[in-house]
């Protein structure tokens, strides 16, 4: 379970974007989640309508869409990424955290370097700029216990969540 950090702009999105596009087309996921997470009441819609969306069955409140779907994402074996795109507030997570289980892989984008997104098998890293003329990600340690991640500055436009179902 990742959490990127970093500046505007600096290519966070584009980081989560990327990722899920190789793991989808290398087939290592069989279920593919991104959510527009600037709110928590935008995590709750999202999440409602994914577990709608896999299960074919609507809830009557959004919150107990919530939970089926966490307690599904706990015990399917079915591969699965969740991305939560630009987290606002660490605290809108609360309750709403994917499960930390084998098949399941968890990336957060955000600005933020709230203590909050630590914690449960979640690692913070750093974004940031290098001065190359090619984007080339590169992973190396930082002076703390964190991973940090340097590519070229690079803007994705914004997207609405979606879901991908083999």
């Amino acid at each position: 379970m990742c959490v990127l950090t970093g500046l505007g702009g600096v290519g966070k999105t584009q980081l989560a974007a990327e990722f899920s596009k190789r793991a989808w087309a290398s087939g290592e996921v069989d279920l593919l989640v991104r959510v527009a997470a600037s709110s928590g009441d935008a995590i709750v819609s999202a999440y409602a309508r994914l577990v709608a969306d896999v299960t074919g069955m609507e809830d009557s409140a959004p919150e107990q869409g919530v939970a089926r779907l966490l307690q599904w994402l706990a015990a399917n074996d079915r591969r699965w990424p969740v991305v939560l795109d630009d987290v606002q507030r660490p605290s809108d997570l609360q309750g709403l955290w994917p499960p930390a289980v084998a098949a399941g892989q968890l990336l957060v984008t955000t600005r933020r370097k709230d203590d909050a997104l630590r914690g449960r098998g979640r690692h913070r890293v750093e974004v940031g700029v290098s001065g190359e003329a090619e984007p080339t990600p590169t992973w190396r340690r930082s002076s703390t216990t964190s991973r940090r991640l340097d590519q070229n500055a690079t803007t994705c436009p914004g997207t609405r969540g979606f879901c991908c179902s083999r």
